[in-house]
């Protein structure tokens, strides 16, 4: 990879020359039935021309051991929220096939809820991660005494692997990179893992507004992706590699052009790694995250919003067996009928033949219907926009320290 410069803090920048890879966006747009209609190279708009789209390497020291156990912490931490989704899934599975009413659906899904509020108080869960200096020094406070962090863990009860793998730490110097890119891939690829996190965090089986917005991001000129990895060698494959992900958005206020992260996604700590690394680009005008959290409001244009034509089944399996009462439409639910009688020259009323004088017509519906009705409807898709509002022909962004 070609060396373009070295910022003044230390920052490599280089050519990445990424390829643009339409067949794997359309891998997993097929994956959704809404997108699958949608072809990626024809929905995909080349961004505006930018001087941002590069991989920047910087010097990241031994805090990413630290941050990858606290990830491993933090992912124990996760066990009731992974087991309520579990739970929620197979409420759902026994629902689809009519194990359980709707009211014990609904029953289980409050329960679900409660027991999320009220969260889990396990050992692990109540644990206290060690800080950094606690991590270099390898003792920790637990319980108010000061003991090994190994000791920690395993009073704590977590598993042995994790323990091992602390156990094997070394406190070590390395290089990460930032990759900065609008390559339909990556754009397609972290907006499927943000639909996965979404719909994992708020029990969601299926998203369809979310799996659209796949669509939103390929069409919109002006967003990009922010990846921090390892090695250039990952942007091969980033199957693995992935530390976290910025959303960016290249914009222009005043005249000057910034490349602003206007969301953060990953764990908390790599979130951290990711947050530090955007602030030493801030002298090319690449901005963090903390840019978009002020009280000065902006309009930007847009190129738009992307129109899409959704169709569905609508399946209708009734079978009506009723036995239904309404007023007579003969008599008009009087009983009689008014005849005219040419020889007597005269009205002359007569019980109604329809109803018998009942006044209502009484009998049994039967049908069986078992139909599919093929509908269609025109769709404003909109990108994935946390961080800022997106309303089709322009934006608005919150900005901070860039007016």
């Amino acid at each position: 990879m070609e060396l373009i410069k070295t910022l003044d803090n230390g920052v490599s920048m280089y050519h990445n020359n990424i390829k643009q890879d339409f067949r794997k966006a359309q891998e997993i747009l097929n994956m959704f039935d809404e997108t699958k209609i949608i072809d990626a190279q024809m929905i995909y708009n080349n961004r505006i021309n930018n001087e941002y789209e590069y991989s920047y390497q910087y010097d990241y020291s031994r805090m990413n051991n630290y941050y990858n156990l606290i990830d491993m912490i933090n992912e124990c931490k996760q066990h009731l929220k992974r087991e309520l989704f579990e739970e929620s899934k197979h409420s759902y599975a026994l629902y689809q096939v009519k194990d359980i009413s709707s009211e014990e659906r609904q029953e289980q899904i409050r329960d679900i809820e409660r027991r999320r509020k009220e969260g889990c108080k396990c050992a692990v869960c109540a644990f206290n991660s060690p800080s950094l200096e606690e991590w270099e020094s390898g003792y920790m406070k637990y319980k108010g005494k000061r003991v090994t962090i190994e000791k920690a863990l395993k009073k704590a009860g977590f598993k042995k692997e994790l323990i091992n793998h602390y156990m094997k730490q070394e406190k070590e110097r390395k290089e990460m990179f930032l990759t900065i890119s609008s390559s339909p891939q990556f754009i397609v690829g972290c907006n499927y893992n943000l639909i996965e996190d979404i719909k994992r965090s708020e029990y969601l089986l299926d998203n369809k507004e979310c799996s659209l917005e796949l669509a939103g991001c390929l069409h919109d000129d002006r967003l990009y992706i922010a990846m921090l990895h390892e090695s250039l060698e990952d942007l091969d494959n980033m199957d693995g590699a992935l530390y976290g992900y910025a959303m960016m958005r290249h914009i222009t206020l005043n005249g000057n052009d910034y490349m602003i992260a206007v969301s953060y996604h990953g764990s908390n700590t790599t979130v951290s790694m990711l947050d530090d690394c955007i602030k030493q680009l801030e002298s090319i005008n690449v901005m963090s995250n903390e840019h978009v959290k002020g009280n000065d409001m902006v309009r930007l244009n847009s190129n738009g919003s992307y129109e899409i034509v959704v169709h569905d089944d609508i399946v209708i399996h009734e079978s009506i067996d009723s036995i239904v009462s309404y007023e007579c439409i003969l008599c008009n639910g009087v009983g009689v009928y008014d005849g005219y009688s040419n020889r007597m020259n005269d009205s002359i009323s007569v019980v109604c033949p329809m109803c018998d004088g009942n006044k209502k017509i009484t009998e049994n519906v039967h049908k069986v219907i078992d139909e599919t009705i093929r509908v269609n409807k025109k769709i404003k898709v909109l990108p994935y926009c946390k961080g800022y509002n997106h309303y089709g022909d322009y934006i608005e962004l919150a900005v901070s320290g860039l007016l």
